[in-house]
């Protein structure tokens, strides 16, 4: 009866080493299935995180690229106005430049016209006054010429009557005088010829 009790105990103890065993391997198991999840677990996480972050980084470089692209376009843009706006400039300027060129070229060239025609005037002004001026000469020396003709005519009869008569120069000026004062040349004390004749009152 003894030997069969140890030999129960034997059976006993073996069969609760072996469940005992089994639950340890069980809950290594557990273990290291809970362990293995939870590396999955973690894996996947940072797998997920890192896709975020990457597609985090795609989208800020997209944003980036972008906001590059639309600066660049801009400046382009900018700079191809700015370049329209100066060469607009430079046109105006170029027009005003030549319009300014033309109106002082025609003002000179009207004031050459009227210079030019005062001129003219001026000189045509300068002939006729010379014309005349020679007409008065002429006109002068014409008469001159006559009165001197005259007057040696006069001189030459009064010296043929003279001689004639046989009157002095000093009687002939006081004959004339008496005759052109109306007093008679041949009459003694220049008796009025008027007074003689019966007239005069």
């Amino acid at each position: 009866m003894f030997y069969i009790s140890i030999g129960n105990d034997e059976k006993k103890e073996n069969k609760e080493k072996e469940e005992k065993e089994e639950k340890k391997e069980k809950e290594e198991k557990k273990e290291k299935k809970e362990k293995k999840e939870k590396k999955e677990k973690k894996e996947k996480k940072e797998k997920k995180e890192k896709k975020e972050k990457k597609e985090k980084k795609e989208k800020k470089e997209k944003k980036e690229k972008k906001e590059k692209k639309e600066k660049k376009e801009k400046e382009k843009k900018e700079k191809k106005e700015k370049e329209e706006k100066k060469e607009k400039k430079e046109k105006k300027e170029k027009k005003e430049k030549k319009e300014k060129k033309e109106k002082k070229e025609k003002k000179e060239k009207k004031e050459k016209k009227e210079k030019k025609e005062k001129k003219e005037k001026k000189e045509k002004k300068e002939r006729r006054r010379r014309r005349r001026r020679k007409r008065r000469r002429r006109r002068r020396r014409r008469r001159r010429r006559r009165r001197r003709r005259r007057r040696r005519r006069r001189r030459r009869r009064r010296r043929r009557r003279r001689r004639r008569t046989g009157r002095t120069e000093r009687t002939e000026r006081r004959r004339r005088k008496r005759i052109n004062t109306g007093q008679s040349a041949l009459l003694p004390g220049g008796s009025n010829i008027l007074t003689i004749m019966g007239g005069g009152g």
